[in-house]
């Protein structure tokens, strides 16, 4: 089961980042807007990233403020709590700075974060370091964006996806330690999701089961 339908209305099948939205959305990791869309070529803010971020977790929320600037922001508990398992960081102001754009560098840095690969042995400097473990390893696959760019929702939406299939420092397929399977490249939100389901299930004729 590999979703097309996000169900907002802004985004088509054929959207390149189609599957990466739309999968997320149907494992819970990923929200649009009220107004039932996604708005794909919005810039992600630092807030919007760390939330979906931390919405890989079991548990995606923290009470404790870690920065200046968060207490009261709407996503103030997902920063919280994607800072306190090291996967972003403030600056040495002891800002956070939410709705600040999210650079490409600092978006790779954050996924190898979550994937277990610590920052500090990787072979040369910020961000040329970060920018080539994150291609290696398949982070950047399908975007065009470079080093001090901003990324937009779409952006966002596919490199955490890339990181769902990417191998761990320990060498497993990220998604695998969430409870998802991986097949072909793709995440598989099946079992997951009937898991939490409880029938009839009515399927259209042109639906795969």
């Amino acid at each position: 089961y590999y979703s097309t339908d996000s169900g907002f209305s802004d985004m088509k099948p054929g959207d390149w980042y189609n599957t990466a939205v739309s999968t997320m959305v149907q494992a819970g990791i990923l929200n649009g807007y009220s107004d039932g869309t996604f708005k794909p070529n919005a810039s992600i803010t630092r807030a919007e990233f760390a939330t979906i971020a931390a919405r890989f977790l079991s548990n995606p929320y923290s009470l404790k403020d870690r920065f200046t600037d968060t207490e009261g922001h709407w996503a103030e508990v997902y920063i919280n709590r994607a800072a306190e398992v090291g996967w972003i960081n403030g600056y040495t102001d002891g800002s956070f700075r939410p709705d600040n754009a999210v650079t490409l560098e600092e978006a790779c840095t954050a996924a190898l974060c979550l994937l277990g690969y610590d920052i500090t042995t990787l072979s040369g400097s910020f961000p040329a370091a970060q920018l080539n473990k994150a291609e290696a390893l398949g982070l950047r696959a399908g975007l065009s964006r470079s080093q001090g760019e901003a990324l937009t929702l779409e952006d966002g939406a596919v490199l955490l996806y890339n990181a769902l299939t990417a191998n761990t420092k320990d060498g497993q397929v990220y998604a695998t330690t969430l409870g998802f399977t991986v097949n072909n490249g793709k995440v598989d939100t099946s079992s997951v999701l009937l898991s939490n389901l409880k029938g009839p299930f009515v399927a259209g004729a042109s639906t795969t089961l």
